[in-house]
């Protein structure tokens, strides 16, 4: 196996709205935040016909969805509910050449992701967990798979003091277990910031980190090439930069790989799919700078 995602199963679902329809929600626009089942059946309720092509996802299937589309072998391990978007979520994964290693529970729904997208293409995400959340060590420990090459988790599983500290635990010994790399990409920047210790605990037993310029700043006090050389002294590391392209460091040496700038109306999963084709093609024993290149027309063609 090329590449295993460990994390919350989600299934996709986006919804265009104009600006008006999207003031009358009181988000903030370009906002992520969890919502409860509640929000939930109303964000349903309101807008079930608007739905546009509900598909699996969530950050994790959605990279190794990537994975699987530049020719990796790929799996992903999580919780799904017992219910239409539970099987959904399974068929979507098994058409995109994904194996679904989880477990389907019947105490919770299946997980969605609403993005509201207005015309200027921002994205506005809610997130409903859902069965996910149940995603445990013990599931973990009980699988055992021949060997894998990169296993893949995100920091929204890093919360020190509950369960999910346990989960991620659980992550770097699966991958040590398999020989595999590990390898954790940053979430979003709040993620970083309010669990910015434990992360940074974690970085020795890592193979790679991914983030955007935001996210690699929010590790440390300082934002310079001084932090990023210190950082990739313990583990590799990619830091996108937007339309600029990006940068590997690795052992406190730095390579810039330009991108052509592009416009994009939906910027829906860019960094899903970045992380996710980066990885199949390392997978694939390309070299990461070349790999971080092939992953940037991978985002360009995906995004059109």
């Amino acid at each position: 196996m090329d590449i295993i995602a460990i994390g919350d199963a989600l299934v996709d679902v986006t919804i265009y709205l104009d600006d008006i329809e999207f003031s009358e929600l009181g988000f903030e626009r370009g906002s992520q935040a969890l919502i409860s089942l509640e929000e939930k059946h109303a964000i349903e309720d309101r807008f079930h016909d608007r739905f546009h092509a509900p598909t699996s996802g969530g950050t994790e299937g959605n990279s190794v969805r990537a994975a699987a589309r530049v020719g990796a072998s790929g799996a992903i391990i999580s919780c799904v509910g017992d219910d239409r978007f539970g099987e959904l979520y399974q068929q979507s994964m098994r058409e995109s050449g994904v194996q679904f290693l989880g477990a389907v529970i019947t105490v919770a729904p299946t997980g969605v992701c609403f993005a509201f997208i207005t015309p200027d293409g921002e994205r506005t995400m809610r997130t409903f967990l859902g069965a996910s959340k149940f995603l445990r060590g013990e599931h973990l420990a009980a699988i055992t798979l021949p060997s894998a090459k990169w296993v893949s988790f995100n920091a929204y599983q890093f919360q020190p003091g509950e369960i999910e500290d346990e989960l991620i635990l659980e992550a770097v010994r699966f991958a040590e277990r398999h020989g595999a790399k590990s390898v954790i990409s940053c979430g979003a920047r709040w993620c970083v910031e309010r669990h910015r210790d434990a992360l940074r605990s974690l970085l020795p037993r890592l193979s790679l980190l991914v983030g955007n310029e935001r996210e690699i700043a929010a590790l440390g006090d300082e934002n310079g090439e001084f932090l990023l050389q210190e950082l990739s002294r313990q583990c590799d590391l990619i830091m996108t930069a937007g339309k600029r392209g990006a940068y590997y460091y690795s052992n406190g040496a730095s390579t810039y790989i330009p991108t052509e700038p592009r416009e994009f109306k939906n910027l829906t999963g860019a960094g899903d799919i970045f992380l996710g084709a980066t990885l199949g093609y390392l997978a694939q024993e390309v070299s990461p700078q070349e790999a971080i290149a092939n992953a940037q027309e991978c985002v360009a063609e995906a995004l059109g």
